[in-house]
């Protein structure tokens, strides 16, 4: 029902999405992404058990290595945890947190591992199994954000940093100010888009 092309960088939300039956990355919806990455876009995708909806089930493993950029390594990381990358598009976050009071509990966050020009965005800290929590991609105007936990579960004053950091790295072709805090806003071709 919405054009994703319309946007410059869209939020793929997915909770805790993970099988056919809750919807993980339909075909459709796996076309339609496919396109709008192909038209040199940025995208975020947050959510717990895709990945391995997507590869250890047959759900899409070849959506999830070629558009994601990323592997499946575990089903559950074990921890609620994150820790920052140095070099990478969260470098200056330090270490997160997807607990936050009143949110759902994320029972499998998924282990990820980047592929294809991608790397490490953050990592998981005392995890069951190691490996990363986020991975990142950048091709041109292309850019990938792709996060085995649900990003609506961080605490929320981490979430405030995270966004805009988020936005820096996926918009980085239409932005024209960089975003230093939520405050600051967004701006689209000059005009202030938040």
């Amino acid at each position: 029902a919405v054009s994703l092309l319309t946007y410059s960088v869209v939020d793929w939300i997915l909770g805790e999405e993970s099988s056919i039956v809750d919807g993980s990355f339909n075909s459709t919806e796996r076309s339609l992404i496919t396109a709008y990455l192909s038209a040199g876009r940025g995208l975020l995708v947050s959510g717990s058990e895709f990945a391995w909806h997507l590869e250890a089930l047959g759900g899409g493993p070849d959506f999830l290595h070629d558009q994601l950029r990323t592997g499946f390594v575990a089903d559950d990381a074990g921890t609620y945890t994150v820790q920052s990358v140095a070099g990478a598009a969260f470098a200056s976050l330090g270490t997160l947190h997807f607990d936050a009071p009143g949110e759902y509990d994320v029972d499998y966050p998924d282990v990820l591992a980047p592929l294809a020009g991608a790397q490490t965005a953050l990592t998981y800290v005392n995890a069951s199994t190691p490996g990363a929590a986020a991975i990142q991609y950048a091709q041109g105007c292309q850019r990938v954000l792709t996060l085995g936990f649900p990003i609506e579960t961080l605490r929320h004053a981490e979430r405030a940093q995270l966004m805009p950091a988020a936005l820096t790295f996926l918009d980085a072709c239409w932005l024209d100010t960089a975003i230093t805090s939520p405050a600051d806003g967004v701006y689209l071709n000059g005009t202030p888009t938040l």
